[in-house]
């Protein structure tokens, strides 16, 4: 039997300093690929540069800035192989990732994707091979799964590429990396099998950001993929039962509301926390806190400083 070929999609977006070693981190694949397809999102920085010793092996696109699902769709349009497997630009794949993964979609022809562990890598320390070790690789039918969490990190998946013609690919309309993934794979996840490699295949480098806004985009969005997939599938709630249900969506909405009001956005954290309150009416903090956005800035201001100032003499260390 002919073995699967596989296309890479590495999506780039300012990342001249790190696609390289991406890029080269495929090409040192023990099982070599069809095809590596870079799709440069609009990069103002030196990517294509950087780049251009590598154009006699990779496929390159540039497009103007669309975002990651676009660039990501558009890898996926372009790729000609059996299978296709996701490489964030700033992450680096062990040498067997591949050789690995297509032999367990082997063993496993009921399973549409497989992912995997990764090591975490401090792009500031340097400090590298941590492990996320994963409390659940999520394996067999687990749509349900998903409701709760994410646990697929993109750049482990190998995703066979019929699965992604029926299901379709990234949702453009969200905005955060994170949840954009999240939304396809639970959209696999409730028409196929999935398999899990229980063994780091990935260097999945961290650096920093923006964490406030990140933190508010990321539930909003994830917030927006929950409710997506309930209107989709009418049985899920039901299936999950009440409890499950409520619970999820009430520590969506009043994680957004609580960052709203962490932010002084007292408005908007109100809606959000009336949202929570209606899935959970008998939370006493969460009616204190959409109270507390009642009264003017400046007194919350100060009850803010009354509170710390109370921790800070209560300390034992101070």
């Amino acid at each position: 039997m002919l073995r699967q070929t596989v296309s890479v999609i590495i999506p780039t977006y300012n990342s001249g300093s790190f696609v390289t070693a991406a890029v080269e981190s495929a090409l040192g694949q023990s099982v070599q690929p069809f095809e590596i397809i870079v799709i440069d999102d609009g990069s103002t920085d030196a990517t294509s540069h950087v780049l251009k010793p590598y154009m006699g092996s990779i496929r390159y696109y540039q497009q103007p800035n669309a975002g990651l699902s676009a660039a990501r769709n558009r890898g996926i349009a372009a790729a000609m192989g059996d299978l296709i497997a996701f490489l964030d630009a700033d992450d680096i794949w062990l040498p067997n990732k591949l050789a690995l993964q297509m032999e367990t979609l082997e063993k496993h022809p009921e399973a549409a994707l497989v992912h995997s562990d990764v090591y975490f890598w401090d792009n500031e320390t340097g400090e590298r091979a941590i492990r996320n070790k994963m409390r659940h690789g999520y394996t067999g039918r687990c749509y349900h799964q998903f409701f709760r969490r994410n646990a697929v990190c993109p750049s482990t998946v190998l995703v066979r590429r019929e699965c992604l013609d029926r299901i379709g690919g990234f949702d453009e309309q969200i905005r955060r990396p994170t949840t954009q993934d999240y939304d396809l794979w639970w959209r696999i996840a409730r028409r196929y099998d999935l398999a899990y490699l229980d063994r780091p295949t990935v260097l999945y480098r961290l650096h920093s950001g923006n964490a406030s806004k990140q933190t508010l985009m990321m539930v909003e969005d994830e917030l927006y993929v929950v409710l997506k997939a309930l209107s989709e599938d009418s049985q899920l709630a039901q299936s999950l039962g009440f409890r499950e249900t409520n619970d999820r969506l009430f520590g969506l909405y009043f994680s957004i509301g609580y960052i709203n009001f962490d932010e002084g956005r007292f408005p908007t954290a109100r809606r959000s926390l009336l949202s929570a309150i209606r899935r959970r009416p008998t939370d006493t903090y969460t009616w204190l806190l959409t109270a507390s956005t009642l009264l003017p800035p400046a007194w919350v201001r100060a009850l803010r400083n009354m509170k710390q100032s109370a921790l800070f003499c209560l300390d034992p260390m101070t």
